[in-house]
């Protein structure tokens, strides 16, 4: 299934992520996700009006990759009976 954008939209893309053409987008490396690079819950807030993705990310039920480490670790220094 392929997705149809309009030229203005396009243009959109190419302007924010900075791309000489749109075919780059195609081939770009995305960072992943680690403490380090961690997802800014403020700017997440600020989009999820426009997000129309999962609701428990628009309403802000996730962790963040800090986060997540910092719930393992806890889990991980759990005695089990």
């Amino acid at each position: 299934m392929s997705i149809s954008l309009s030229n203005t939209t396009k243009k959109t893309i190419q302007n924010r992520l900075k791309l000489k053409r749109f075919n780059e987008i195609l081939g770009r490396e995305y960072q992943d996700i680690t403490p380090k690079s961690d997802v800014n819950r403020e700017k997440a807030k600020i989009f999820s009006g426009r997000f129309r993705g999962s609701v428990r990310l628009s309403k802000g039920l996730y962790y963040t990759a800090r986060e997540f480490k910092e719930w393992a670790d806890k889990v991980k220094r759990i005695k089990m009976p």
